[in-house]
């Protein structure tokens, strides 16, 4: 614990979040970026999927800001959903979990369904 005048510091510990303060939930990928995984996945474009993702990982949140800023596109093209994306490609962790997702979705669809 360190004091600077009338202010008290616990340095050695930790805050903890408290009752007030949003907590970090365990977060997963929207539902239409998860389908379109599992799409992908299934039409045996897992690994070129998957280095695509790990390859642009440092450009992840310039890209989600791109989708941001073509958001008025959705004006003309009612069916594009770029913001779910845009959200995604914008977050810390949301290329990470991609990849996650990805390496989830070829253990689960195993050999029988990637082999020819």
């Amino acid at each position: 614990m360190v004091q600077f005048g009338l202010m008290t510091s616990n340095l050695a510990k930790p805050s903890s979040p408290s009752a007030t303060q949003p907590h970090k939930a365990a977060a997963s990928l929207p539902p239409e970026v998860d389908a379109l995984l599992v799409y992908a996945a299934r039409r045996r474009l897992l690994l070129p999927l998957l280095l695509f993702v790990t390859a642009h990982r440092p450009l992840g949140f310039v890209a989600g800001q791109l989708l941001f800023a073509a958001q008025p596109l959705t004006l003309l093209f009612p069916s594009l959903n770029l913001r779910v994306w845009a959200e995604t490609l914008s977050n810390v962790d949301g290329v990470r979990r991609m990849e996650e997702q990805l390496l989830a979705v070829g253990k689960k669809l195993g050999n029988s369904e990637m082999r020819p």
